[in-house]
């Protein structure tokens, strides 16, 4: 990144500007951080050094939030607030005259973990309660880290091998993820949805944990498989790939605009077997009992586990809606489940850390539904495994067949007018 003295001083003012309107909107709009980049880089005309700096400086800010306030004693976002992470990243500049200060405070303040890590005093008690203060602070410290960019190769289209020398050959920095055959390393995503090989399908971004949840499910080619809660669709998508194309997958979500997006990536893809519906009501869950070799599960959550790709969780949560959170999650994993045809296979995953939306949920669910029982737990930590925090839990359903016609007729799952 580029050095803040390296800037003109009124090019700086004027990025320092922007970073801290964003920060606002982010923090007290409730934006998302990448959407409110997203406008910021299409609405300004940086050089590369230029769009660099915003977007390092705006996450560097966002995962230091609190501390910069608190150090700047301020609750605006002004010119104060930028003094307080030239002063946390050990910049000196001429236009800040109390850096020395401002260290100082940002010293005294970082003796609290919570205000260290920037993260709510009620949200650091309920991490530690959790996990145990010892590995609670260290997933802090691993999320307080930038998020490295992570590719996941459509094996429908190409190898890994072919994908990385062609990316070689175009100058980015690539390396294979070691944990699968198909987990791409990138130092920056910066490029790569400009290149060929992004708009031929042969690629989607995707962290390398995230990637991991899929091949979880054991889907095989020819399988009925229903990804319950799909969203925009990467873990769908990889499922069809571990399917080789071949089955029928069936992707609901409560929303219609996010199955928009994820038709327009199957056919980028090259996939066919994924069929869109979004629901509304509770027919289709009930149309469909019984029906799936594989139910996935990728429940709402808090999110808590990718925290260096959205840093603005920590400031956008509280205590009222995770408890409701929880609640939520409860009541899809048993709904849904009555999608898993009798021994079939029921996959429920979230992107937190806390045990209170993973291990506990599953758990409980176990308890009160005693035809399914736990055949593989797995969790992903962003401090030992250095990528995204997920919880995926894997059960079977064992009680007998009640209908030998599992078929999913097109009928069944159509308009729910």
């Amino acid at each position: 990144m580029q050095h803040p003295n390296e800037f003109l001083p009124s090019r700086l003012h004027k990025l320092s500007m922007l970073i801290l309107e964003a920060l606002e909107s982010i923090i007290e709009s409730r934006r998302h951080a990448d959407k409110e980049l997203q406008t910021i880089l299409r609405s300004n005309d940086f050089e590369f050094v230029e769009r660099e700096f915003v977007v390092e400086v705006l996450f560097d800010m966002l995962r230091n939030f609190r501390l910069l306030q608190a150090a700047a004693q301020t609750k605006e976002y002004n010119l104060d607030l930028f003094a307080a992470w030239l002063a946390l990243r050990n910049y000196t500049t001429g236009s800040v005259k109390n850096l020395h200060d401002l260290k100082k405070r940002i010293t005294m303040l970082s003796a609290v973990r919570a205000m260290r890590y920037s993260y709510p005093d009620w949200l650091d008690a309920i991490g530690a309660a959790e996990l145990g203060e010892r590995r609670w602070e260290r997933e802090m410290s691993a999320q307080d880290e930038p998020a490295q960019a992570v590719i996941r190769t459509n094996l429908l289209k190409t190898s890994r091998e072919q994908l990385l020398k062609t990316l070689k050959n175009n100058r980015f920095e690539a390396k294979p993820y070691s944990r699968n055959d198909c987990g791409i390393i990138l130092p920056t995503s910066a490029g790569i949805f400009r290149t060929d090989e992004f708009q031929l399908g042969h690629f989607e971004m995707q962290d390398a944990s995230s990637q991991m949840v899929s091949p979880l499910t054991n889907v095989k080619p020819g399988m009925r498989v229903i990804d319950a809660c799909a969203g925009a669709g990467g873990k769908t998508l990889h499922l069809a790939q571990l399917m080789k194309n071949k089955g029928r997958i069936i992707a609901l979500d409560t929303s219609e605009k996010k199955l928009e997006d994820l038709k327009k990536r199957a056919i980028r893809a090259g996939v066919s077997i994924i069929e869109t519906r979004t629901i509304t009501s509770t027919k289709i869950i009930k149309r469909l009992k019984d029906k799936a070799d594989v139910v996935l599960i990728d429940a709402p959550c808090s999110g808590l586990g990718v925290l260096r790709r959205n840093p603005e969780t920590k400031y956008q949560v509280d205590p009222e809606w995770l408890d409701s959170l929880r609640k939520t999650q409860a009541e899809i994993l048993a709904s849904y489940s009555r999608m898993t045809a009798p021994k079939g296979t029921l996959v429920y995953t979230v992107c937190s850390i806390l045990p209170s939306e993973g291990e506990n949920q599953v758990r409980k669910f176990i308890e009160e539904h005693p035809n399914f029982t736990i055949e593989k737990e797995q969790r992903f930590s962003p401090a030992d495994d250095l990528y995204d925090g997920f919880y995926v839990g894997v059960m079977r359903r064992c009680d007998e067949e009640v209908d030998s016609n599992k078929k999913i007729d097109q009928n069944e799952i159509g308009s729910e007018d």
